[in-house]
């Protein structure tokens, strides 16, 4: 922070250069108050933080001194951790106890007991032979039942799947109202005035015949597979579909 001899030696200085405090203000662009403050050494005056100092640099500067450089912070200082004592002798380690091996106790028999032979297992009553034949016969005697038991019973045959009689079949959804009809095997099954998505399937063995005022009242399938016949599609037509083909005048 400047002190009271910095601030007279700006005046100072500023008379030597005569100039005045108006001159220096619109140089630097300092209130005039505020380096008159500076010159008077009433620094308190001036706006508290970045500002005081940055007015009294720039002043200086502005005549031509050195700018206070600012102090560098002080490095604190730690002290080294003491150092451990090495005076005590170390913990002694401590040894595991040895493992004896254990001896297995000798057995020991009087003399009755060595004397007295080892049991023998009794003897079967029947032979094994005849433990071999009963087997064989109840295994024999169980055939026969279940063959019997199923000598009634009649095994499911399988039953062939019955093919499709039809094979022309016609699907169609209706896309503007009109006045339908259809025939299926020289048969009238459709006529009358339909609606917009209404569906139709028909299936015959022979022949289908559809009239329509334009081909494109409604969307066909012939068979699983879309068609579109051929020619104008806003033409009345007839549509004769007789073995996987499609006939129209």
């Amino acid at each position: 922070m400047a002190t009271a001899a910095d601030t007279a030696r700006l005046r100072e200085r500023r008379e030597q250069l005569g100039l005045t405090l108006e001159q220096v203000s619109h140089d630097t662009r300092i209130p005039v108050a505020a380096l008159s403050a500076i010159e008077a050494g009433k620094l308190d005056s001036l706006p508290d933080g970045p500002y005081r100092q940055g007015f009294v640099r720039t002043y200086r500067k502005h005549l031509g001194l050195s700018v206070d450089p600012t102090p560098a912070p002080v490095a604190r200082q730690t002290q080294p951790p003491p150092a451990k004592r090495t005076d005590s002798p170390p913990p002694a380690r401590r040894t595991p106890p040895a493992v004896r091996p254990r001896t297995p106790l000798p057995v020991v028999r009087t003399e009755q007991e060595a004397e007295i032979p080892p049991p023998v297992p009794p003897k079967t009553s029947f032979p094994l032979w005849l433990v071999r034949s009963l087997a064989l016969i109840s295994c024999l005697g169980l055939a026969a039942m279940i063959a019997w038991q199923l000598r009634g019973i009649e095994l499911p045959t399988e039953t062939p799947i019955p093919t499709d009689e039809f094979d022309q079949r016609v699907s169609m959804t209706v896309v503007r109202t009109f006045l339908l009809k259809a025939e299926v095997d020289g048969e009238l099954v459709i006529d009358r005035q339909v609606e917009v998505d209404e569906t139709f399937d028909l299936a015959g063995k022979d022949q289908i015949v559809i009239h329509l005022p334009g081909a494109d009242t409604v969307r066909l399938a012939y068979n699983g597979r879309a068609i579109v016949p051929q020619g104008r599609q806003d033409e009345p037509r007839v549509l004769k579909f007789i073995d996987d083909q499609t006939r129209g005048p």
